[in-house]
């Protein structure tokens, strides 16, 4: 499907006008709640009146829309729906630290499908936009994946989410095998960073959907690859992802399959 441009308008609309609540409460959101107990899940009462803001403009231009946020839940989906999907803040611990790598993440998917991706970090002033079969850009021009072909000489990030465990395991087993290691803390910056070359990969071991729903249209319309762990095409239930320039991709899957064997 090839969504008309009403979509798009709305969806920059909507992540631009989040931009002066997150530049001011950036690095002095205030009191913090846990998620479930978790003192790792952390929610602001600034990421809640972003996702609000962002529905109220998703609904008053489309009154039956379907939307996946973090904070106030999901829609009933079916198979074939569009479905908004957003993240208010990506990098909530950064965003409170007053650490520059968080952004808004706001997505267009139909079924399993993305077709619209915003990352916006207000912040460091970074608009990065990918619409199906048009490519992807930051800040209005044209950016593509990085060449690399080798692991030995891929630079690029690893990310847990909450899963302890799983980094534990296998973060000591991948450093070997790659060139540079970063983790900064936001996966849809750090997949949006493949778009633009600055990474040549992004692993993440555990993740939710409106974490990547966004960037994996922008490294993919940049000529890149996001699968999960075993190769097969990112979805809405998909928690493990590899993002890459492509080249290097089934070198990755193949490494992450070895660990794990």
């Amino acid at each position: 499907m090839n969504l008309n441009k009403k979509y798009s308008v709305v969806a920059l609309k909507a992540a631009k006008q989040s931009g002066p609540i997150f530049k001011k409460y950036f690095g002095r959101a205030g009191k913090t709640q846990s998620k479930n107990g978790n003192p790792r899940d952390l929610v602001t009462k600034i990421d809640l009146r972003i996702e609000r803001q962002i529905r109220k403009i998703i609904l008053q231009n489309f009154p039956d829309a379907k939307i996946i946020g973090e904070e106030y839940g999901q829609s009933k989906v079916g198979p074939n729906d569009i479905v908004w999907l957003i993240d208010p803040i990506d990098g909530t611990t950064n965003f409170i630290q007053g650490v520059s790598n968080c952004c808004v993440s706001l997505a267009v998917w139909q079924g399993n499908r993305p077709l619209l991706g915003i990352v916006y970090n207000p912040v460091m002033n970074l608009l990065f936009f990918a619409k199906k079969g048009k490519g992807a850009k930051l800040n209005g021009k044209k950016i593509s994946v990085s060449g690399v072909n080798k692991l030995e000489s891929a630079f690029g990030g690893i990310g847990w989410g909450r899963d302890i465990p799983w980094v534990m395991a296998n973060f000591p087993k991948l450093v070997k095998q790659l060139h540079k290691v970063r983790t900064l803390g936001s996966a849809a910056m750090e997949i949006s960073y493949v778009g633009k070359a600055s990474y040549d990969f992004q692993i993440h071991g555990r993740i939710k959907i409106w974490d990547f729903a966004a960037a994996a249209i922008i490294v993919t319309e940049a000529g890149g690859k996001i699968t999960d762990f075993n190769g097969r095409p990112v979805s809405l239930s998909t928690t493990q992802i590899v993002a890459s320039n492509g080249k290097i991709h089934n070198r990755l899957l193949k490494q992450l399959q070895k660990i794990s064997a």
